[in-house]
C-alpha cells in the first residue's frame, strides 16, 4: 500500500486554515495520480492505492466538514463517493479472486478444478465489467474537470464567511491535538460491544469504519508530532489489518456460497464436483 504523500511547505506552527488547504490540495493530486494505472488490465495494486488515497481525502473532508459550504460540499463529496464505489467494486473483486486462487492452490488432492475454475472465470468477467465502469467514471470526472474544480472549491470554501471561526485561527499542531484524541475515543468506544459480541459482523464493521477515520485522520499529522505518535498510528494500522482480514471472510464466504450455487444451478451435465458440493453444504 502506498504511503500518503508528504505535504510540502506544511508548517505546524502556522494557522490551521493554511495547513488544511495544503493537505487537501495534495490529497486531491495524490488520488488522481493513480488513475492511468488503475484502469489497466492487471493493476490491482494501483486500484488499491487509488482507493486508499481517495479514502484519505474523504476522511479529511468528513472530519472538517463544518468548514465547507454545505451544498457545494455535498456535490463534491457525492462525486468522490461515486469514484470510491467504482474503485471498491474492482478492489473487492480482486480480493475475492485472490481468495479463490489461494483456495485452488491449497485444495485437497483429487479435487476437480473445473467447477472452481468456472467460479474464478465468472469473477474475472465481473472484474472486466467493473474495470470498464471505473474507466468510464474517471473519464466523466476528467471531462467535467473535477480535479481542477474540486481544488478551487477547497480554496473558496475555507475563505467563506461560514468558515470564519476561531478554530481556523489555531495552529495546525493545535488542531491535531484537538482532533486526534476525539477520533481515538470514538474508535475505542466500540471495544466493549465488539468483544461482547464477537460474531456480530455489524458491530465490527462499525468499529472498523471509525478506525479508518482514525488512521486517515492521524496520517495528516504525522509530520507534526513525535515518533511515539507514529508508533500509535502503526498500532492502529495493525489492528485494522486484523479487522480487515475478518471483514474479508465475513464478505467473501457468503459471496462464495452464492457463486458456487450459481454454478451448480447452471450445471446440467450432472458432473458437479463433490468436494465443492461439500464446501457449499458446510457454508450454508
Amino acid at each position: 500500500m502506498a504511503k500518503p504523500w508528504k505535504v510540502r511547505r506544511l508548517d505546524p506552527q502556522k494557522r490551521f486554515e493554511a495547513g488544511l488547504k495544503l493537505v487537501l490540495r495534495s490529497r486531491v493530486k495524490e488520488v488522481f495520480s493513480y488513475g492511468a494505472q488503475a484502469v489497466k488490465k492487471n493493476e490491482p495494486d494501483a486500484v488499491h492505492d487509488m482507493r486508499v488515497s481517495a479514502r484519505r481525502l474523504k476522511a479529511v473532508l468528513t472530519i472538517f466538514d463544518r468548514y465547507f459550504k454545505k451544498k457545494a460540499f455535498r456535490k463534491y463529496r457525492s462525486r468522490l463517493q461515486t469514484l470510491l464505489r467504482a474503485l471498491g467494486d474492482v478492489r473487492d473483486t480482486d480480493i475475492f479472486i485472490e481468495f479463490l486462487l489461494e483456495y485452488q492452490r491449497t485444495a485437497a488432492t483429487g479435487m476437480n478444478p473445473d467447477a472452481l475454475g468456472r467460479v474464478i472465470e465468472l469473477e474475472r468477467n465481473r472484474r472486466r465489467t467493473y474495470r470498464t465502469h471505473l474507466k468510464n467514471t474517471l473519464a466523466r470526472l476528467r471531462d467535467k474537470r473535477f480535479k481542477q474544480h474540486f481544488r478551487k472549491f477547497l480554496s473558496d470554501a475555507l475563505s467563506s464567511p461560514r468558515a470564519r471561526t476561531r478554530t481556523l485561527e489555531s495552529s495546525y499542531r493545535e488542531m491535531g491535538e484537538q482532533v486526534t484524541p476525539a477520533l481515538l475515543d470514538a474508535f475505542c468506544a466500540h471495544t466493549k460491544e465488539v468483544t461482547a459480541h464477537p460474531d456480530s459482523t455489524e458491530r465490527l464493521h462499525e468499529m472498523r469504519i471509525d478506525g479508518k477515520r482514525v488512521r486517515y485522520g492521524m496520517e495528516q499529522f504525522t509530520d507534526v508530532f513525535t515518533p511515539q505518535y507514529e508508533q500509535c498510528l502503526e498500532e492502529v494500522k495493525r489492528l485494522l489489518d486484523v479487522m480487515g482480514s475478518i471483514h474479508d471472510c465475513d464478505v467473501n464466504l457468503p459471496r462464495l456460497t452464492r457463486r458456487i450455487r450459481a454454478v451448480f444451478d447452471h450445471d446440467h451435465s450432472g458432473g458437479t464436483d463433490a468436494a465443492l458440493a461439500g464446501a457449499l453444504r458446510a457454508l450454508k
